[in-house]
């Protein structure tokens, strides 16, 4: 019978070191050099970088040390971070939006101008996705933006029932496995 005892511990043993993973978790804070404990928005991008965007600028750790960015930037609060395939950076905000060249690490701004109508709906920016294609969709709490790349401008897309310049009331939050917005465009 003790025999039977030991070879299930020493199954069991060898079943969970094949099968279970363990997973370390570090807590890393303004101690470390995170520039604000509250964070908003969290991507890895393509070199392995960590971004995190907190209410007291733009963060990249590299799982040694943070750097942080946030001279250039009116708004530090960064709500949503999303990493083209130009490997640039977006960066949503509650005043506008701004790409980031990782390599010469500089912002452009894009913001909403009410006297033109290719500028972003609004500037509180929810949501931000790259679809297949590599048009990046902008999601505002006015309102959905699809950039125009070659223009380097914004078009803006209106609630069909009330055409007359009413922009989709609520933030479109869109997912890239499911973007489908031919009804938008028809």
């Amino acid at each position: 019978m003790k025999s039977i005892y030991i070879i299930l511990i020493w199954f069991q043993i060898i079943i969970s070191n094949i099968y279970g993973q363990q997973y370390n978790f570090e807590l890393l804070s303004v101690e470390d050099g995170l520039s604000n404990n509250r964070i908003m928005c969290i991507e890895q991008d393509s070199r392995g970088f960590i971004w995190l965007g907190t209410d007291n600028g733009l963060n990249r750790y590299d799982g040694y040390e943070f750097k942080i960015f946030r001279e250039e930037l009116p708004s530090q609060s960064i709500h949503v971070i999303k990493e083209d395939h130009t490997k640039n950076l977006w960066l949503g905000t509650a005043e506008g939006l701004y790409i980031f060249d990782c390599v010469k690490e500089i912002y452009r701004p894009f913001t909403h101008n009410p006297d033109d109508h290719y500028s972003l709906s609004n500037n509180q920016v929810s949501s931000i996705v790259e679809d297949d294609s590599g048009t990046i969709w902008i999601g505002t709490h006015n309102g959905l933006n699809r950039y125009d790349r070659k223009n380097k401008r914004f078009i803006r897309f209106y609630n069909k029932k009330n055409a007359e310049k009413q922009v989709l009331k609520k933030s479109m939050l869109v997912c890239e496995n499911y973007l489908n917005l031919d009804y938008i465009n028809n």
